[in-house]
């Protein structure tokens, strides 16, 4: 039997000062690739949680200049029995 060990991330999405209409959008893919990158398909069980990794997976999106994730000091090293699933997020965007 597996565990399931959930995650809140609190992130900063940079982007250009000139896409600030847009920033709504952006904010809605970055959701979308956030939770793309949770998907019980893409992680395994006893899989490391690399703030490295989910960076440079969010800046896939095109729009995206820079992504922090603000409440993750470290990477997340998980038992073989544990699995990670994104449970809530908020992103804070800032202009560049």
């Amino acid at each position: 039997d597996g565990i399931v060990r959930t995650l809140d991330i609190v992130a900063t999405i940079f982007i250009d000062k000139s896409r600030s209409s847009s920033s709504d959008n952006i904010k809605a893919k970055a959701a979308d690739r956030l939770v793309q990158y949770f998907n019980v398909d893409n992680v395994a069980f006893g899989q490391k949680i690399s703030i490295a990794d989910i960076t440079n997976f969010m800046l896939e999106v095109p729009e995206i200049r820079f992504f922090n994730i603000d409440n993750l000091p470290a990477d997340i090293f998980l038992n073989f029995s544990e699995i990670a699933q994104i449970n809530n997020f908020e992103f804070t965007i800032e202009f560049v």
